[in-house]
């Protein structure tokens, strides 16, 4: 469960995420293994309660698309924060 405030929460079946190969330059692994992860978000079929889901459709954003999916895309690093694949399972942790 994501908690969003203190009474509202998204149940992790509604985020799709899939370890994809991240682009751009690499070491040996590069377009070997998943380095990315794609995540996907229904707005209008989520949970979400209404009041939510109509600030988040206001919301200019490239990442939100005109049916009002969120699709994003996180690489290897991401602002301060790095992936770490564990088996099947990816990790964020702060970077030192």
């Amino acid at each position: 469960m994501l908690q969003i405030s203190n009474t509202v929460f998204i149940d992790d079946r509604e985020i799709e995420i899939s370890a994809i190969r991240s682009q751009g330059a690499g070491g040996q692994n590069v377009n070997k293994v998943a380095s990315a992860i794609h995540l996907r978000f229904d707005i209008p079929a989520s949970s979400l309660p209404d009041r939510y889901k109509e600030r988040l459709l206001q919301i200019n954003d490239q990442r939100i698309t005109s049916e009002g999916v969120i699709l994003t895309l996180l690489d290897y690093q991401v602002r301060g924060f790095f992936l770490r694949r564990d088996s099947d399972e990816f990790t964020c942790k702060k970077a030192s």
